[in-house]
């Protein structure tokens, strides 16, 4: 009843729909569909036919699309940010207006809808559709930093982030690296798991001295031994970053941990322990990450993140 009134005319049907974050993307389709089909009572029903939008509240100010399997993910990472999960999804039906042409009888005095000229009408309707995509990323803001003509949102934040070319090289690379498809899997595997928390004791050497009285000692200089600079040579070695790389791009945590595709537990251990920026990282041990409890997946995860960023 709602397509036969005009546009502005048109009501808004809301309603909730309650979901497990490991439930399949096929899955996730079909209850939305479902829903759909409780609320309009379409007589053929297909996803590609609707507009799917979602936004977190409080978190995210800009709506992203939901159209495949790869959004459906962004979806859950972003979602599972706050402590109560919830998301607006804005779903609208797709319109593709036909052209009207007068008839050629003299004495006719309505307007028929010219048939041949569909193909015509779903071209229209493909270029308009491309040209809001290609609009949404147009930067609009006043005195913006970037000095570009389409920027990046963070969805977290109203900050901008110019694209360009060598960006999407760098991303669709990345994301098509086989160990991030295994990061991704265990990264599900980890949300469905229970978190065991992990708890650190520090000790300071001080308590230690009490228990053993100082010594008198013979003060002494000796040159480095074997031993010593074999310790070095390891310690450098350890690095999550090597003394030959040269350090990225200067990035905070939240950039760094989207723009390499990190999980929230890598992102989380790293925020507990005081570590804010990219360059902050490039001094981490591969001993440390452990002592931080860090998974060898994590490891392989974070090495990989830290090799990419000092080549960009």
């Amino acid at each position: 009843m709602e397509m036969e009134k005009g546009e502005k005319q048109w009501k808004p049907s809301n309603t909730f729909l309650q979901l497990k974050p490991d439930l399949e993307w096929d899955t996730i389709k079909a209850q939305l569909l479902e829903k759909i089909s409780q609320a309009l009572q379409p007589k053929i029903i297909s996803y590609t036919d609707y507009d799917i939008t979602w936004v977190v509240p409080c978190y995210q100010g800009s709506h992203m699309q939901l159209q495949t399997e790869d959004d459906y993910k962004f979806l859950l990472m972003h979602a599972l940010k706050p402590k109560e999960p919830a998301v607006n999804i804005k779903i609208e039906v797709k319109l593709i207006k036909k052209r009207k042409t007068k008839s050629n009888d003299e004495s006719g005095t309505k307007n028929q809808t010219d048939d041949s000229d569909s193909d015509d009408s779903d071209d229209s309707s493909d270029r308009c559709y491309k040209k809001a995509k290609k609009s949404k990323w147009e930067c609009s803001k006043s005195g913006c930093s970037s000095s570009a003509d389409h920027c990046f949102i963070h969805p977290g934040s109203s900050e901008h982030f110019p694209l360009s070319h060598n960006h999407f090289t760098v991303w669709a690379a990345a994301w098509h690296l086989p160990l991030l498809q295994q990061h991704i899997s265990e990264w599900n595997q980890s949300q469905a798991a229970v978190n065991t928390p992990v708890i650190n004791f520090n000790i300071p050497h001080e308590i230690f001295s009490i228990f053993c009285p100082p010594t008198a000692t013979t003060t002494w200089i000796a040159s480095p031994t074997k031993e010593a600079i074999s310790t070095a040579k390891s310690t450098n070695h350890d690095l999550l970053l090597p003394t030959s790389a040269s350090p990225g791009p200067h990035l905070t945590l939240n950039e760094f941990c989207l723009m390499y595709s990190l999980s929230n537990s890598v992102h989380q251990k790293l925020d507990e322990n005081g570590y804010m920026t990219s360059n902050t990282i490039t001094y981490i041990h591969i001993s440390e990450l452990k002592e931080m409890g860090f998974k060898h997946g994590e490891i392989a995860a974070m090495k990989d993140a830290v090799r990419q960023w000092a080549m960009v």
